[in-house]
């Protein structure tokens, strides 16, 4: 049972491969033919690095063109027509493939069995236009005006003088028990200098007396 059932299954795959086979047999042929086909007003214009052929002839179906280099002399390269071709006029066929990428500088050539025709580079032309704005007018500038003068109160200072002895010998003979802070707290609202320096003194003659 298991050998009967392998034996379909080589079977149906040994058909699957034939199948194939024919179908892509049948395509090479097809190609071939069409490639044969002889065309008319073949013609091939270059833009860019690309180029499109156009060429008319009586196949209905998508065909082959070879294409390379001037001065090569030869055509290695393919293009298939990416769409099928348009019915034109008197039963002819439009048909329209896209070469490329192409080499900047360089003269290429196509071949559609024992037609041949060189490209040409494309003659239209894309002007830049530049568009100039109008500058507008200067506008005068005004002048600033001026800042007003600001009166600033000048404080007269105040003279200073070093405290007088005798004051200082008089406060601590009032205040026995006085102390150094004591008697610069009694004369710092006045305008003296040297009140640590002239209280310190007489504190410590008073204090430290041999």
């Amino acid at each position: 049972m298991n050998k009967r059932i392998q034996r379909i299954v080589s079977i149906i795959i040994g058909l699957i491969i034939a199948a194939l086979l024919i179908y892509i047999g049948w395509r090479i042929i097809q190609r071939r033919q069409s490639r044969a086909t002889t065309p008319v007003e073949l013609q091939c214009e270059i833009q860019g690095t690309n180029g499109t052929v156009t060429w008319r002839d009586a196949n209905p179906e998508i065909e082959i063109i070879s294409y390379g280099t001037v001065s090569s002399d030869s055509y290695p390269f393919l293009c298939e027509e990416e769409n099928t071709p348009t019915s034109g006029e008197e039963g002819l066929y439009d048909h329209t493939c896209t070469i490329g990428p192409l080499v900047s500088g360089t003269n290429y050539a196509v071949s559609i069995g024992d037609v041949t025709a060189q490209c040409s580079a494309s003659e239209t032309t894309e002007e830049a236009v530049i568009s100039i704005e109008p500058t507008s007018e200067p506008q005068p500038t005004e002048a600033p005006s001026p800042t007003p003068e600001q009166n600033v109160e000048v404080t007269p200072v105040q003279d200073t003088q070093l405290l007088p002895q005798e004051k200082v010998t008089a406060y601590f003979d009032e205040n026995e028990d006085a102390t150094i802070e004591g008697c610069v707290n009694e004369f710092a609202s006045e305008n003296y200098t040297g009140l640590g320096q002239m209280c310190s003194e007489e504190w410590a003659s008073r204090n430290y007396e041999e």
